[in-house]
């Protein structure tokens, strides 16, 4: 079976497209095209830098994400690890053949797949699941390489990361001429407030974009992940991924949430993703 990256594709040109636009629409609000070409290039940059060895060696970095070291790991994980790995490349051939793993040092039941040759699985998750739950979950963990997730999301991740960190600069700037615009007041009468009110509104603005556009990137996202349950039944896992979600489940909160936090979930509801998988069985 094909790598879906082509299938995926269209979602990244469209996230790219936004961009492009949004930076056009600030360099237009501050009468700049070098500022909207510099921005453009940053975020192109950032890709570049993001999608190569050095930025995913950075990212495990900052994640803590570190080679399985003892024998004891070894023994659990890397046996695993290996089966799990020639069924997926058994299944899709495609796959790339230089994904490695790592570890981290976390409390949290999890695993995740990252850039272009990365799976991470947290102590947390070494600890609370057996050997066959530790497969099903390497197996769904592949399946996002499967599916292009880890890539399609380092074009998301750059883009959000650039308008975050805009509207983060915009905040600071406001809060400052607040500051200073109040004691010049006096002086200047309502030129100030003007500018106050023309800094509110870039403010609002951008909030006015992003807001849609996480909500947009974490729908995606739980949609990915029933694409990845999917890739570990189809390779033979799918008995184990339902027993390591209800492990998982065990350990987790069952209070309701509201809408707004379902929104802004990057994840679907385990009970969910369980029934699909066994609907599937």
């Amino acid at each position: 079976m094909k790598v879906d990256f082509f299938e995926n594709s269209p979602f990244p040109v469209w996230w790219i497209s936004i961009n492009v636009i949004v930076f056009g629409l600030i360099g237009l609000l501050a009468e700049s095209l070098t500022l909207t070409l510099v921005l453009i290039a940053f975020f192109l940059i950032s890709i570049v830098f993001s999608i190569s060895t050095l930025g995913e060696k950075i990212t495990r970095y900052f994640l803590r994400m570190k080679p399985i070291k003892t024998e004891k790991d070894k023994a659990i994980l890397l046996p695993a690890y290996n089966a799990v790995y020639e069924s997926v490349k058994e299944k899709y051939p495609l796959i790339a053949d230089d994904i490695e793993l790592y570890i981290e040092e976390n409390g949290n039941i999890n695993a995740c797949a990252l850039g272009r040759r990365t799976i991470c699985i947290t102590t947390g998750a070494l600890n609370a699941l057996n050997e066959d739950e530790i497969l099903g979950i390497l197996c769904h963990e592949f399946g996002h390489h499967i599916n292009s997730d880890t890539f399609v999301l380092l074009f998301l991740n750059c883009g959000g990361g650039i308008l975050s960190l805009l509207l983060l600069c915009i905040s600071i700037i406001n809060a400052l001429l607040n500051g200073i615009i109040r004691a010049m007041y006096n002086k200047y009468g309502n030129e100030s407030k003007l500018i106050i009110y023309g800094l509110r509104f870039i403010k609002w603005l951008a909030n006015l974009i992003t807001k849609p556009i996480e909500w947009i990137l974490m729908a995606y996202s739980r949609r990915q992940e029933y694409k990845a349950d999917s890739v570990a039944y189809d390779c033979g896992y799918g008995n184990e991924l339902i027993e390591g979600l209800y492990t998982i489940s065990n350990f987790s909160s069952h209070e309701p949430i509201g809408l707004m936090e379902k929104l802004k979930s990057s994840h679907p509801d385990l009970k969910d993703r369980i029934s699909k998988l066994e609907n599937q069985l």
